[in-house]
């Protein structure tokens, strides 16, 4: 299988025709559907449904669609590296995190970026759903997630620091303390994150009372929350930021509930050398 005839694949996949495939490609339509037609021989099956004016994928056309994608990245990863193999290390890092995972990997994308400086960082920060339908496209390097959260379908490791959650709120507000606990929260009207498994998480941090918390609503940015925050129409409940407008303060929980953050990768991923460099600021094998 030559990676030409995947990437021949993947542009029929896109274009749904054989005739406006062969014309980005640049080479004729007799050609083309015969390099498919060989490339459907070594796998054993058919690809493509072929008709009148268009085509369209197969089960299996749909399976090995998922394939092509990853040995198609893999491509342009060893292309990029080896066209500058003498020079200093080139490449792309591409990295998912939630919003508030950015604050634990700000040491090691600078000490990355210190070493690395030809390297391109393409960094997104997106709610945990976005994340995940990144990964499975395999459109990232890495992604990270605050505990708790779904690693079924990664390799994964976790960091060793971790953060205390707590409520942020206004910081001249008649309701800020030291410290807040479950009854404390009763009366107030909450924003938690939007994650299933967090709510898990904080209700076993409340388990020795029935009641659960009153919870206003969901949220995926904190930022964008902070109007509602100094105007004491909600308590936000986040786990504990880098960096705070002068006007908001951070109060965490007691008891103490805390989270770390796992860095995880799709298994069975074969690493571009700027993947296993920043893997190596981990000391992972």
């Amino acid at each position: 299988m030559e990676f030409r005839t995947v990437a021949y694949f993947l542009e029929v996949a896109q274009k749904k025709s054989f005739t406006k495939a062969a014309q980005s490609l640049h080479i004729s339509q007799p050609a083309l559907s015969k390099q498919i037609r060989l490339l459907e021989e070594e796998l054993g099956c058919e690809l493509f449904e072929r008709k009148p004016r268009s085509v369209v994928l197969t089960d299996r056309g749909k399976a090995f669609l998922v394939w092509a994608k990853k040995i198609n990245a893999m491509t342009e990863n060893v292309l990029e590296e080896f066209q500058h193999y003498d020079e200093e290390l080139h490449g792309v890092l591409r990295l998912g995190l939630t919003e508030q995972a950015l604050s634990f990997f700000e040491p090691p994308l600078q000490n990355f970026m210190s070493r690395y400086p030809k390297v391109q960082i393409e960094l997104l920060t997106l709610p945990y759903a976005g994340i995940h339908a990144r990964m499975r496209a395999d459109k990232l390097s890495f992604a990270a997630f605050v505990e708790p959260c779904d690693l079924e379908s990664y390799d994964y490791f976790t960091l060793p620091e971790k953060k205390p959650w707590g409520v942020l709120i206004r910081r001249n507000s008649p309701l800020v303390k030291d410290r807040f606990r479950v009854e404390d929260l009763r009366s107030m009207r909450l924003a938690v994150p939007d994650s299933p498994l967090f709510k898990n998480k904080l209700s076993g941090w409340i388990h020795d009372n029935q009641r659960a918390l009153p919870i206003g609503m969901t949220y995926t940015t904190l930022e964008s929350l902070y109007p509602l925050v100094r105007s004491d129409c909600i308590l936000l409940l986040a786990l504990e930021p880098g960096d705070l407008p002068d006007d908001l303060v951070f109060v965490p929980l007691f008891p103490r509930l805390e989270s770390g953050v796992c860095i995880t990768w799709n298994k069975y991923r074969l690493f571009s050398t700027p993947e296993q460099k920043f893997m190596d600021l981990f000391s992972v094998p």
